[in-house]
């Protein structure tokens, strides 16, 4: 039976500033790429300084290997997310793993939690798992109240299976769905995903540029972007999709 190596892809475009917080504590992975897309789905470069911090922490061993999406420009925009989902699976496969974990630039977990989870997947042989989130907004320590209600799929077994199927009935990004197998599901007390969804320099890059924009959409994203940039200590967060919500103050 070979050894457990753990590869890790990270899609990178619009969250750089938070990327050296998302890779120090998974350093302990085997492997781990970094999944870049030049252009965001409504066609916007991604900008220089972002690829000039993940360069440079490339050079600094935070990251084994830095890839680029390659799709269609034709193909929509969550098919274009499963993509390269996949291009960072095939990339583990290549270089010797067992295990594999998708992830955004944007998702920060404890060193201690995220060893604890992957020794517990490894032990119950599982070829499927998920965790729970914590959302923040505007800080990384304002965290989002209540949490979510949704999950996030944390680690597979690498044994053939490709992202894209949609069958495994959890509350999750369809983006991060196999086929689940066998499946282990992690408590908080063990671990989760602390998720900087609405911390960003430049809250516009994320709301104009994610898979789920549109022109329809506009207007309620500009709103929210105003309403981010204008806020201040006291305020609730607004919430694409779930609106406003309390805010707690955390370690």
């Amino acid at each position: 039976m070979p050894r457990p190596r753990l590869g890790i892809g990270i899609n990178c475009f619009s969250a750089t500033e938070i990327l050296r917080h998302t890779l120090k504590p998974i350093r302990t992975a085997h492997y781990v790429v970094a999944v870049v897309s030049k252009e965001s789905f409504q066609g916007i470069p991604i900008p220089k300084k972002n690829l000039d911090t993940i360069n440079q922490l490339h050079s600094e061993g935070f990251i084994d290997e830095v890839v680029y999406a390659e799709y269609e420009s034709s193909m929509p925009p969550k098919e274009r997310e499963i993509s390269s989902r996949n291009k960072g699976l095939t990339m583990a496969t290549k270089n010797g793993c067992t295990h594999f974990m998708t992830m955004d630039e944007d998702e920060i977990y404890h060193e201690d939690e995220f060893r604890k989870a992957f020794d517990i997947v490894v032990e119950e042989g599982a070829e499927s798992s998920y965790c729970k989130i914590y959302d923040y907004y505007k800080s990384m320590d304002l965290r989002v109240s209540p949490p979510p209600e949704y999950v996030v799929p944390f680690i597979y077994k690498i044994n053939g299976r490709h992202f894209g199927s949609n069958v495994w009935n959890i509350k999750a990004d369809s983006t991060r769905k196999m086929r689940p197998g066998k499946v282990v599901s992690l408590p908080r007390d063990v671990v989760s995903m602390h998720h900087m969804s609405w911390v960003r320099d430049n809250i516009r890059l994320k709301l104009f540029n994610s898979s789920t924009y549109n022109s329809s959409n506009h207007e309620l994203r500009e709103k929210m972007a105003k309403y981010y940039d204008s806020w201040s200590n006291g305020d609730k967060a607004w919430i694409y999709g779930h609106g406003f919500k309390d805010l707690i103050k955390t370690q």
